[in-house]
């Protein structure tokens, strides 16, 4: 995702906005002013009424399309705004994210305050009791309202293994070497049936039947995420089923950050979790003397264009490059031209980010010299990007942008297709609106909101594959750097 700055909006403002609104014909302006102050006079001044009121009028100014993706935005406030009157803080967040919900599209939501900043979703200190106004769900079901219903332990550490959704269940695809989970025997192919004494399957039927197969995948992931986070340490009763289809309750302790948590824009502290290595030729099969580098990232944060100039330091005379994006939600937009540069040999685009009334081009110039201060030229090798349901805003526009360069070919499965630039604003409250500001587009005018980035070659996660060791995509990109076109 692309966020900004966190923007405070004055009364003077509010009423900028609308002034604009007044008819063309003559009126009597302490008239209108008074008739309006007597209309709001029996509303209480509640300050979550003028978080309601805020962050419709952020959408109202700020969103890319005057039509608002064909919703009545008016109307939307209308219907919702006699709900906010007298509810609490808690329940306006519902009201809000119901509202949010109507536009049917990505980057959009509301993060409660905590003190100063804000509560990570599924914290203990998270308001539990939102609600929906008059439906037992929203249109559009969100990730923050399913986190923020449970009561988590607070802490961003994980236990040692990634999940993605295979089939309907939750997979495990891999173990991190010399982690807790690994020596208490978890291995790729597992399914995770339970966190806690929390069952999976409810998460996983509400949010697939909600969103459908592709979208609710990347919600399950997240959410599933979320709930095994813990302080550094700790411990969660974790069931899996085996590879022989035996039920299997593990204790298993979360692993230290490798990296220190970053905060932008007023969201939750974030660490980014980058790794590099040789690909190991023995154990894919593969000749003794192959050079394939390989580089995974799970977010585009601050700390992503150091690390990847190093390892492209190391890689520049490789046989070939993969970059693994794989649930990876996205980020900074900005640093995907940081790292595209290392990968053009002349000045190119990603895209273009269009608003309502200017655009802004993703460029890049080649890289010419290292952040280390050596010679480096582009790398000018086959590159392979590595794609799943996972893959979200800033790896969209990444991998979309790379390979209409002609610059890498994409191996996996369909992307997500949440692919809107957003911005933060506070709301009165100390809440904060995340609201798209912006649409997006290839060179070539390709728009991934909604549709995703389809792969050129198609391999999703199998649990048979994971269970005998293999990681399909990779074997398929390998494949392809060696031999060519498949």
């Amino acid at each position: 995702m692309n966020r900004t700055n966190i923007r405070l909006v004055g009364i003077a403002l509010a009423f900028a906005g609308a002034c604009s609104l007044a008819p063309a014909q003559p009126v009597d302006v302490q008239e209108a002013v008074d008739a309006l102050l007597e209309d709001r006079a029996s509303e209480p001044d509640s300050v979550p009424l003028r978080d309601f009121d805020e962050a419709w009028r952020l959408v109202r100014d700020t969103h890319f399309d005057p039509t608002f993706n064909g919703v009545d935005w008016d109307a939307v406030r209308d219907e919702l705004r006699p709900h906010a009157i007298d509810a609490t803080q808690a329940e306006v967040r519902g009201i809000i994210l119901e509202m949010l919900s109507r536009l049917g599209q990505s980057h959009f939501s509301v993060l409660p305050k905590s003190g100063g900043g804000v509560v990570p979703f599924g914290s203990e200190d998270a308001e539990t009791d939102t609600p929906i106004v008059d439906k037992p769900e929203p249109s559009l079901p969100t990730l923050e309202l399913e986190l923020a219903q449970t009561e988590r332990e607070s802490g961003s550490a994980r236990p040692g293994f990634e999940i993605r959704l295979v089939d309907d269940n939750a997979i495990v695809v891999g173990v991190t070497p010399g982690s807790d989970a690994e020596s208490k025997g978890v291995r790729p192919g597992w399914t995770l049936l339970a966190i806690g004494n929390d069952p999976l399957a409810p998460v996983i039927v509400e949010q697939v039947g909600a969103l459908g197969r592709r979208t609710g995948a990347m919600y399950v992931t997240q959410i599933v995420d979320a709930m095994l986070m813990g302080a550094d340490g700790s411990a969660t009763r974790l069931v899996f089923l085996d590879a022989d289809g035996t039920e299997l309750a593990l204790e298993v302790a979360r692993e230290p950050l490798t990296e220190e948590p970053l905060a932008f824009g007023g969201l939750p502290p974030m660490s980014a979790n980058f790794h590099h290595r040789w690909l190991d030729p023995e154990a894919l099969g593969l000749p003794d003397t192959t050079r394939i580098g390989y580089i995974s990232f799970d977010v585009w944060l601050q700390t992503i264009p150091r690390q990847f100039d190093a390892a492209m330091l190391e890689f520049k005379d490789a046989d070939g490059l993969i970059i693994d994006l794989r649930g990876n939600i996205g980020g900074i937009g900005a640093i995907s031209m940081m790292i595209g540069r290392y990968l053009v040999d002349e000045r190119a685009s990603l895209g273009t980010m269009r608003m309502r009334e200017q655009e802004m081009r993703f460029n890049m110039q080649p890289v010419m010299v290292s952040m280390s201060g050596e010679d480096l030229d582009p790398y000018d090798g086959p590159v392979a990007v590595l794609i799943d349901g996972g893959s979200a805003s800033t790896s969209e526009i990444f991998a979309a942008g790379i390979r209409e360069l002609g610059r890498a070919r994409l191996f996996g499965s369909t992307t997500p297709g949440m692919a809107l630039p957003a911005m933060l604003s506070q709301l009165p409250s100390g809440d904060v609106l995340l609201h798209a500001m912006a649409g997006f587009e290839t060179p070539n005018g390709f728009v991934m909101e909604e549709a995703g980035v389809t792969p050129d070659v198609e391999v999703p996660w199998s649990r048979e594959s994971l269970l005998e060791g293999r990681d399909a995509a990779l074997d398929a990109a390998t494949d392809w750097i060696l031999h060519g076109e498949q």
